[in-house]
Parts: structure tokens; sequence; C-alpha cells
């Protein structure tokens, strides 16, 4: 005797807000973390490698919230887009991922997050405020649920930090999903990734959590699912076929959005969108197995940010929800957020913490980018003012291959003239020591790592030219960074210092 069949419920949200939209919003931040990697490029002399990587800054990114005060970026992102809209006259669609639930990532160590269950509430008056700044937004917004907290809940039952969180994670998923489910806003649950949960064992603890997850939030809330977050499981089956896919009964992110979709419509659940994050999966066939995730080796960034492709029916967009460039997590032994994972042989080595720009990847994704950027027309950065790039310290090496190194002999002196004492009543102004070289002082407050540093002080770039980064008693401004207050509790120490954290959650570096 065979299980009938129940008669299927629209459960999913019929409202797909990419529909809205006449264009997606391409974060300004995101484009100065692309230009510092620009910069550097030009200053090592490396310029057809430096014009590929700035096209990567036309394409659209999300914003993450990965912290409590990471709240606080959602109005200044809203009112950016706003107006925008208002100059343009068009809908404008961001995105925005929601990261940071209790016990977040409860297997991983690189991306372990604030919050434990004893959070809960702070977790919900969080979601509460989010909430508030979208109901007031008039243009179309994604949301994108906790990405890999159903992995580890299927998964990870073995860990008793995901064990103790099950309950705790599943109302809190609950209420997210109820209470950002807003006119204007599509929300999709994260469901991992082919590679994780896409095989026959774990489908089949997948859907009767999805099954219960989706009975407590209740028909046409939920609009659908994300997958591959942060990960470089193919699009589409791949020629040959992914290795580490072998057995699968899904051998693509798209099979697997069809396959989990067929699974919810035999408990009688259909209607759903689903998204896919095509920032880092442009090449198969890199991992030599197939749970190595972080920063690997090789990479390249897939297709590019679209809704409704017409080539995949059922999609509702693929979008870059990993900006490319972002560390997974660091390989760097002893530093917080290190992680195993990032150092297994798979993966880019010396990389920093995880969500910290990362050149090398960068660099590495964009070069290898499938479909290419060398036959998009070239991209001209705006003019950005003189605003800090919001990035955490990032410490790799300069390379310095080619770097025509600047001059450090100095000039004889014209006139011997004494220079007067400065004015006690006002604070002079730096004095830029790179002028005397013939070169510049770096823009204060710009983001301009140390890129080279010789007995003249430290050189970074801009705009493709070398720069002296002023003196300060701060070193961490030399990494567009401030100094920590006395007593600041030392969350990591590398090659640049001992690197604090302040009240809301931004790098400082400790004074010796």
């Amino acid at each position: 005797m065979t299980s009938k069949i129940p008669e299927p419920t629209v459960y999913g949200n019929t409202h797909n807000v990419y529909l809205d939209a006449e264009e997606f919003y391409v974060f300004p931040d995101y484009q100065k973390q692309v230009k510092s990697s620009y910069d550097k490029l030009i200053a090592e002399g490396e310029t057809e490698v430096a014009e590929i990587v700035a096209k990567v800054a036309r394409y659209p990114t999300p914003t993450w919230l990965a912290s409590t005060s990471a709240s606080k970026l959602v109005p200044k992102v809203l009112a950016q887009v706003t107006e925008q809209m208002q100059k343009t006259g068009k809908k404008i669609l961001t995105s925005f991922i929601i990261y940071n639930l209790p016990n977040r990532d409860c297997s991983a160590i690189a991306s372990r997050g604030e919050l434990g269950i004893e959070h809960l509430g702070v977790y919900k008056e969080w979601i509460d405020e989010i909430a508030g700044y979208f109901a007031a937004h008039e243009g179309p917004i994604v949301a994108i649920i906790e990405p890999d907290a159903l992995g580890n809940m299927v998964s990870n039952s073995n860990s008793e930090l995901c064990q103790e969180a099950f309950d705790t994670q599943m109302e809190a998923l609950v209420y997210a999903i109820t209470k950002l489910n807003l006119p204007n806003v599509g929300v999709y649950q994260d469901v991992a990734q082919v590679g994780w949960l896409g095989w026959g064992g774990n489908m089949r603890l997948l859907i009767p959590i999805l099954e219960d997850l989706l009975k407590k939030v209740g028909p046409g809330v939920l609009r659908g699912f994300s997958s591959n977050i942060s990960n470089n499981q193919p699009l589409v089956k791949p020629d040959p076929p992914e290795r580490t896919l072998n057995g699968n009964s899904s051998q693509s992110e798209y099979e697997y959005s069809i396959n989990v979709r067929e699974a919810l419509r035999k408990v009688g659940m259909v209607g759903f969108g689903w998204v896919v994050d095509t920032s880092r999966n442009g090449v198969p066939n890199l991992k030599t197995r197939g749970e190595n995730w972080c920063n690997i080796k090789g990479a390249g960034i897939g297709r590019r940010p679209e809704a409704a492709p017409a080539d995949l029916p059922e999609l509702d967009a693929v979008y870059w929800f990993k900006p490319p460039g972002e560390s997974d997590g660091s390989d760097r032994v002893g530093q917080w957020g290190y992680d195993p994972s990032c150092a297994s042989e798979d993966s880019l080595t010396d990389s920093p913490m995880a969500g910290q720009w990362f050149h090398k990847q960068f660099v590495e994704l964009a070069v290898n980018a499938n479909p290419s950027f060398k036959d998009e027309p070239p991209f001209e950065f705006p003019d950005f003012g003189d605003e800090p790039v919001p990035t955490v310290p990032t410490t790799e090496e300069p390379a310095t291959t080619a770097v025509e190194e600047p001059t450090t002999v100095l000039p004889e002196p014209t006139s011997t003239t004494d220079v007067p004492e400065p004015s006690t009543t006002n604070e002079p102004e730096p004095a830029c020591w790179a002028e005397v070289l013939g070169y510049k002082c770096c823009t204060p407050g710009a983001y301009t790592p140390v890129l080279v540093t010789d007995e003249s002080g430290d050189w970074s770039a801009e705009n493709g030219e070398w720069c002296g980064i002023l003196k300060t008693d701060c070193w961490a401004n030399a990494y567009g960074y401030d100094c920590c207050s006395e007593d600041t509790i030392v969350f990591l120490e590398d090659e640049s210092g001992k690197w604090g954290v302040t009240p809301d959650y931004q790098w400082c570096g400790i004074k010796n």
C-alpha cells in the first residue's frame, strides 16, 4: 500500500519582490573595498589585472547583519537607497543577510556568533528593530534568514552547542521569518547547499524540520529558500560533473532547489521561490574533499546577479550574497577567528578573519570568473570623497614584486630660513613627511593600508599613486582604525600589533 500525497497548499508567499525591482542596489562601501585592491595592483604595476578587478565594483552585494550593533547599518543603507531611488525614479532592490542567531554556527569556529541561547529575547528585540526600519522603507528588500542554521540543525546534533540550541534556534527562525514578512520584503530561509544537505540521509532529516518550521510560520509568509551562500557548489551540472557530488541525487544547486521543493510538495507544501549565491562558484572541481569550504584556492566568481533567469525557471534570482573578497575565516593559528577548516589542503593560506577583506582571494575570484570580466566594458570608480572604508584590519603581507620603491633620498634644502614655532592657540596640521620625497600623503581617514615600509616611513597607494601614511601616536590609523581606550582586552595579535574591539564592535589598535 502506498501513502497518498496530500492535496497541496500554497505555503510560499506568492509576492516576488524581485519582480518589483527595476535595479539592484550597488553598495558604495563594497566599491571602496574593491578600489583598495585596484589601487594596490596599480601600485604594483599590475594594470591589466587591476582593470579586471575594477569591473567587480559594478555589481550589487548585500549588507550582512552579523551582530546586534550591525542593525544600525540598516537605516544608513536604506537612506542611501532612497536617495538613489529619488534621483533615478526607479524601484531599487537591496538585500540583507540576517546572521546573528543564538549559538550561531555552533559547529564552526570562524563564524561563531555573539549571542547564546540565553539571549533569545535580545535576538527578538534585534529583529523588531530591523523590521521597523524595513517597514518604513518604500523600496523592495530581500532578507536572507540565518545561513547555515538549518545545516547545523540537520547534521550536527552530535555537537553539544548545536544540540542545546535546537529549540531556541527554531523559535528564533520562526520569529525572524514572521516578523520580517512585510509587503515590501521577500523573506528566504537559508537551506545550506547541495554538498551539505543534498545527500539522501540529510534530505530525509531536512524535510521534516522544514515542514515543522513552515507549519509554525503558517502559509503565505516565507517567500522561499536560499542556498550556496559563501560556497562553491555549481549552479548547474558541470561537464565533467562535480566530483565531490558523486552519488548525490542533486548534481547542482539548481537540481537541489528542484528536489527540495518536490519533497515539500509530497508533504503538501508548494509555491516557494529560490535564490542561489553565485559569488564564488564559477569554477567547478576545485576541492579534494566535499566538506572543505573555507577560502577555496582557484575559485572564481560565477554568474552575475540577475532576477528570474530565463534559462533557470522557478529561480527568483541568482545573486552575490557573500561579497567577493570577504574572507571565510582565518588559517592563522593562535589568532582570534582561527578555524582549522581554513587550513585545509584546498584553502588559500594567510587568510584573515571571517568578514575581513582578503585581497589575495579577491584577485583570484575576479581573474578566474566564469563568465569572464575581460569582455565587459571598463569600470570607472565614483568619487567617494574622504569617507573611511568600514572594514576590519587585514594583515596580509603586501606584494612588492615589480613595484618601483619610492625614493628615500632627501633633496638638498633650498632655504635655510628658520621655521617659526607653532602657535599654541591652534593645533598644527600634521606635516606631510612624504612631500620632501616628491609624493603626497594619504588622505586622512581613507582606507590606505601599509603596502611598503622603509626607513622614511609607511607607504600606501591612492588612485594608483604612492602616498605616505601620516605619522600619528596611534599605529592603527595606518589601517583605517582608531586606537582603543585604556584597559581594552586583546582579541588578537598579528605582525601589525595588538587588536581589540570597541563597545560598538569596531576594531581598534592597542597602544604598546
